[in-house]
């Protein structure tokens, strides 16, 4: 019988889930708050990281950073490494950037490319803790390797800035160019993708 009430519980919770996006799509956030929040308080990944945008957002009236935090930091530690890259985006803008630096390292080891493009970034340019070029360039190529257009043009700005071959450098922003129109592209057809993030 607990395996059937969990099934029920977890069709119910979805539901509600359901709603509370398409209440945020209309613009009802305090509907979407009300649906959202008994489900993430059982510990609803998606529920949380919600919650945590509508805040962040000031959705909800203004924005309240302390609340965002809260429920990314909720979702992280259920294991989200979305939440984990909205902590660190948070953390950055307040200059906290060790904190940024952590969170992003725990989005990365969990797989989060934005996360790895702004850990890579943060270790060779020593914010957050000490410069370690060597792991901060496996950081941006991985990240690189699985798309993300961010890294893939820092990598070549950073090697165009160290050519001693004016012909290479000329090569290297031509692919930086061409990376540019990928990103407006992508943008275009959805904002929020990963590999733009």
């Amino acid at each position: 019988m607990g395996d059937t009430d969990s099934m029920l519980g977890s069709i119910e919770d979805y539901d509600q889930e359901l709603r509370a996006y398409l209440a945020i799509e209309q613009g009802d956030y305090e509907e979407a708050r009300r649906l959202l929040e008994p489900v993430a308080s059982r510990g609803s990944i998606y529920s949380l990281v919600s919650l945590g945008a509508l805040y962040e957002r000031g959705d909800l009236e203004s924005s309240d950073l302390r609340n965002a935090i809260f429920y990314y930091d909720c979702a992280a530690s259920h294991g989200s490494d979305e939440a984990q890259r909205r902590l660190g985006q948070i953390w950055m803008d307040l200059g906290e950037d060790e904190k940024a630096r952590t969170a992003f390292q725990y989005g990365a080891e969990a797989g989060n490319v934005s996360c790895m493009y702004w850990l890579g970034k943060q270790m060779l340019e020593g914010r957050g803790g000490a410069v370690d070029v060597c792991r901060g360039i496996e950081w941006l190529d991985t990240a690189a390797a699985k798309g993300h257009l961010f890294a893939k043009s820092y990598l070549l700005r950073r090697e165009s800035r160290y050519s001693p071959s004016l012909f290479r450098r000329l090569l290297l922003w031509i692919r930086i160019f061409k990376i540019a129109l990928q990103a407006g592209k992508a943008a275009a057809a959805d904002p929020d993708v990963d590999i733009l993030r």
